[in-house]
């Protein structure tokens, strides 16, 4: 292996990877090194808004569950009966009880600060359109 004079003002920065094992050098202008530390700071906050608290992965979404199972049928039933009809209306009470479940659920044992933030966004509207729909 050969080793190439760096122009000046470039330096070598080396890190550690997955498992701790050290990253290929990257060489980078001395006026990148701020920029590197402005998303290192942006990085530790935005990983433990996404951490999972149970396995340590990022988490941003998962499978349905049963709540959201039942809200996603609803979608597609919705397709398929008469606008206006008691049926449609029975569908959309139903679509909400299931999400309103479901955003309760991840307020209350959500994975990470996301998964609660995303409920609780949820539940909003959840209120909102069964607002409407006693309307």
């Amino acid at each position: 292996m050969s080793v190439t004079a760096r122009p000046a003002g470039v330096s070598t920065v080396v890190g550690r990877g997955a498992g701790g094992r050290p990253t290929a050098g990257i060489l980078i202008a001395e006026g990148w090194q701020m920029n590197l530390k402005i998303i290192d700071f942006l990085r530790r906050p935005v990983c433990w808004f996404f951490r999972n608290r149970q396995t340590g992965r990022v988490t941003i979404a998962q499978l349905p569950n049963v709540p959201l199972g039942i809200f996603l049928g609803t979608v597609l039933l919705r397709w398929v009966v008469p606008i206006g009809t008691w049926m449609y209306t029975a569908i959309q009470w139903i679509a909400v009880v299931a999400l309103g479940w479901w955003a309760l659920d991840e307020v209350l044992r959500g994975v990470n600060p996301w998964r609660r933030t995303l409920g609780l966004g949820i539940c909003v509207l959840v209120v909102t359109e069964a607002t409407a729909l006693a309307h």
